[in-house]
């Protein structure tokens, strides 16, 4: 029996594993898959085969069915009631003790050994997968829960299709994924659309930060421009936002833990690997222009010139182009090497000494102009239309 528990352990490890790297369905459907595939590799496995088919499987199905309700499903609509992480962990015992009682009362005493050991292995699997609470609120987890589940837990939002919830203590925001990976949108999670990204949480009243119980020794501080402080743990996902005295908590916000970063999009993962390396940076650019006529533009490029002259001559020059909600094809691209010819041919700017980026597309179209000393981070593109809601155009207007 010990070979059959293993194999049963492994299977449903594995298949958890490999059905959640392929960003397939959500966790809690993960389970019940690979429970019952676990359970019908061992039925075939078995040393033994004296018991048919549907005696051998239907506790164990039964097993796998019922830690998918119960220790699954059940925390995240009583959730409201106490502590998410508790009432997994009450729904899990009450669970264990009524499957055991069943199990005791159909089998002869010298089977109970081996369902003992098939119920204490998945017990202590499904304990450590049961989500914990830093890691979303109410049973409400970015990345894993869908607006479907967050409207069954806390209701509908203010306002149909919205994103904010007014509920009896708390006003809270439930942002949810727009879009899929797609080329030209450095932002977003390889999750489905409609999929929690983000909570923040408005208690109401506030309480005060000690009365949390958070241990805030792992997490960063910074002040931010209104002198407003901020408590951030990515390993946790979780951020919380006080008032400058540090007392009362204004925000409570549940993000991806660091954990779970290679959900991001590809070209996410990328840009916040360069910015966690130092590589780059938000900054805001030296010179910029949109909407406006060829003569402000090329003065915008003369003054962009003039105090480039004054900084050390190994400083870069990077040009990010944007196109609009209607571009041609590559525009952006196109926008930013016009800017360039413009700085090589007329202000006798070495073409070596700039860099042209496409920045996707953005309201309004525009060019940035940044200048880069050495050792200081590239600037980064920060386009704000989604590339599937532009309208490609034969040519540029």
């Amino acid at each position: 029996m010990k070979k059959e528990v293993a194999v049963f352990a492994f299977i449903f490890v594995g298949i958890t594993w490999i059905i959640e790297e392929l960003h397939l369905p959500h966790a809690d459907e993960v389970w019940l898959i690979s429970g019952i595939v676990a359970a019908v590799v061992i039925y075939w496995i078995r040393p033994a085969q004296d018991e048919g088919f549907l005696k051998f499987m239907g506790p164990l199905v039964l097993l796998v069915l019922g830690g998918y309700l119960i220790v699954a499903k059940a925390p995240k609509l009583l959730s409201g009631v106490i502590n998410y992480r508790l009432m997994g962990l009450l729904c899990l015992a009450f669970y264990v003790c009524c499957f055991w009682i069943i199990i005791a009362k159909r089998e002869k005493l010298k089977n109970m050994r081996q369902w003992r050991k098939i119920i204490s292995c998945l017990g202590l699997i499904l304990g450590f997968m049961t989500p914990t609470d830093a890691q979303g609120w109410r049973g409400i987890r970015p990345l894993h829960s869908t607006r479907e589940e967050v409207e069954r837990i806390i209701g509908p939002p203010i306002n149909a299709g919205g994103i904010t919830y007014d509920l009896k203590g708390a006003r809270v925001n439930v942002v949810y994924s727009k879009s899929i990976c797609t080329k030209g949108w450095p932002y977003d999670w390889n999750v489905p659309i409609s999929t929690v990204i983000g909570i923040t949480v408005f208690p109401q009243p506030r309480p005060m930060l000690n009365n949390l119980k958070i241990d805030l020794r792992e997490f960063k501080k910074y002040v931010d421009r209104s002198d407003f402080v901020h408590f951030n743990s990515d390993v946790e996902g979780i951020s919380l936002s006080t008032d400058p005295d540090e007392k009362e908590v204004r925000s409570i916000e549940y993000f991806p833990p660091s954990s779970e970063a290679h959900m991001r999009c590809p070209e996410a993962a990328d840009r916040q690997r360069r910015i966690e390396s130092g590589e780059s940076a938000y900054r805001a650019p030296d010179v910029s222009y949109s909407g406006t006529s060829l003569s402000d533009q090329h003065n915008r490029l003369k003054f962009f010139a003039q105090v480039l002259a004054k900084r050390p001559a190994e400083s870069q020059v990077f040009i990010i182009g944007y196109g609009g909600k209607r571009a041609a094809k590559n525009e952006g691209q196109t926008r930013a090497d016009l800017a360039r010819g413009y700085l090589t041919r007329k202000c006798g700017i070495l073409e070596r000494r700039i860099i042209t980026i496409d920045g996707g597309y953005r309201d309004p179209a525009g060019v940035e102009l940044y200048i880069v000393d050495r050792g200081e981070a590239k600037p980064l593109a920060s386009p704000n239309i989604y590339p599937g809601n532009v309208q490609i155009v034969s040519q540029r207007h």
